[in-house]
């Protein structure tokens, strides 16, 4: 099969082929019109080009992405109940009951603690008046 041109890799692609130039032009891919041929080697660098840009993308996004605050827990339980018959000689069957519960629980972070402020360096008038209130506290 033969090589196809900017056009046909861009129909088959379901793009315009504005779009399919400049996103070879972004690959480093030196096609200017709709004519020009895509050889294999070229589409093979095209394809890693787009792998490493959405790797790239979803990177970006969850990096920015904010956690979860909320999240749904669904429950079921299944219970048999057992049912009598009248006129069969009291023979009963067991029905199977499932109840189903959803219930969605917030998630609460830890606070970040508010950063201490670094203690004040004491100058020598204070550090004179504090030094013998402990001397005198220390005495009998």
């Amino acid at each position: 099969m033969s090589d196809p041109t900017v056009a046909q890799l861009a129909g088959a692609l379901k793009r315009s082929s504005e779009e399919m130039l400049e996103l070879l032009r972004s690959a480093g891919l030196p096609h200017k019109a709709d004519d020009d041929v895509v050889f294999q080697e070229q589409k093979a660098q095209l394809l890693a080009f787009v792998q490493q840009d959405r790797e790239k993308r979803k990177a970006d996004t969850e990096a920015e992405a904010t956690p979860r605050t909320k999240i749904t827990i669904g429950r079921r339980r299944d219970t048999k109940v057992s049912t009598l018959r009248a006129g069969k000689g009291g023979r009963g069957s067991a029905v199977t009951v499932q109840t189903r519960r959803r219930a969605k629980v917030v998630v609460r972070t830890a606070p970040q603690p508010a950063p201490q402020p670094a203690p004040a360096a004491l100058t020598p008038a204070q550090a004179s008046a504090e030094q013998p209130a402990t001397e005198a506290g220390a005495q009998p």
